[in-house]
């Protein structure tokens, strides 16, 4: 019987990304050794982490000591690593360099330019994937767009009447909190209904939030929600709604995964995201885009109007047995 092939997977933790990536891997009988992107760190050492280049060094360093050591004698076939941008290039290399044997592939979920260190990994990986269009062209990158949760598309969709014109669920920082409460000025403004659902972890990364952000100085803690919306509560809402608010960061190309799951679950969205209009998934009818100074797409005619379905090819690319077939299996043979 042939040996299984081992795989190390490093990546952040992020809603069921790693549990939808890891299971699809287990149906290939792949052995998947998961860590982190950092070890578990309290909200203040977070914090000064992030802020503190020295410490965070340090700290990166005694955590790949940690993973070297504890799989010293794996023999891994693949190094997946996504988004990894805690790591130095010297640390990176480090890890390579332990499993020579190894194929080594890297996927960015951001743009490089919010994380220049991500440049410095391109020639260290043997294939080194983008989300990011914009990101591929520049630097000679492959694309590959991110997945939807698969939770999402196995459920039947709830029928409700649609009594929210626009909807946001999610966390906020700075940018994004100012955005969202333009559009709120906006729609009460041109009689638009807006559900807005800010979300934090904890009331005191609320108010470290108001520390760091010169644009979240004035806000209140009655505008935001501290336990996350999931499972029914979160389909109901998404069923009530005509359209679906994402507001990235102002750099960012690649497609969020917000705009992703709209568009399979077909849902409208409104965005600030003028680069939208690179990728198959854009339609003028599905999507509208927005900006500070222009929200006028945000009207009664797109709202009212009708969706217009993706193909079938176009959504089986965003389901992650595409993913896990580009990125790792098409890159064992």
């Amino acid at each position: 019987m042939d040996q299984k092939v081992k795989l190390l997977f490093i990546s952040p933790e992020f809603y069921q990304y790693i549990n939808a990536i890891t299971d699809e891997l287990k149906k290939h009988d792949i052995e998947v050794t998961y860590y982190k992107w950092w070890p578990s760190l309290g909200v203040f050492k977070k914090y000064f982490f992030k802020k503190n280049e020295k410490k965070r060094k340090r700290i990166m360093d005694k955590y790949l000591t940690t993973i070297l050591s504890e799989t010293k004698d794996k023999d891994f076939d693949m190094i997946f690593m996504c988004s990894t941008i805690y790591f130095t290039r010297e640390q990176t290399k480090r890890l390579l360099d332990a499993f020579p044997k190894a194929k080594k592939i890297f996927f960015m979920w951001d743009t490089i330019i919010n994380y220049p260190i991500a440049e410095s990994y391109i020639d260290l990986f043997d294939k080194y994937y983008s989300f990011d269009k914009t990101d591929c062209e520049k630097y000679s990158l492959e694309y590959r767009a991110d997945f939807a949760d698969p939770s999402l598309l196995i459920k039947e969709p709830i029928k409700m009447e649609k009594d929210l014109d626009l909807f946001f669920l999610g966390s906020v920082d700075g940018y994004r909190y100012k955005m969202i409460k333009m559009v709120e000025d906006y729609c009460k403004r041109n009689d638009i209904s807006f559900g807005v659902y800010m979300y934090f972890k904890s009331k005191l990364l609320f108010h470290l939030a108001k520390l760091l952000y010169p644009e979240m100085r004035h806000a209140k803690k009655n505008e935001f929600i501290f336990s996350p919306i999931k499972g029914e509560e979160k389909d109901k809402l998404y069923a009530r709604s005509r359209a679906i608010l994402e507001i990235v960061r102002e750099r960012q190309n690649g497609m969020s995964m917000r705009s992703i799951e709209s568009q399979l679950l077909d849902i409208k969205m409104v965005t600030n995201q003028e680069s939208i209009k690179l990728y198959n998934l854009y339609d003028k009818n599905n999507i509208a885009i927005i900006s500070q100074e222009d929200m006028s797409n945000l009207n009664r005619e797109f709202l009212d109007g009708k969706m217009k379905p993706l193909p079938k090819d176009i959504k089986d690319e965003y389901k992650v047995e595409s993913f896990v077939k580009t990125l790792i299996l098409d890159n064992l043979k």
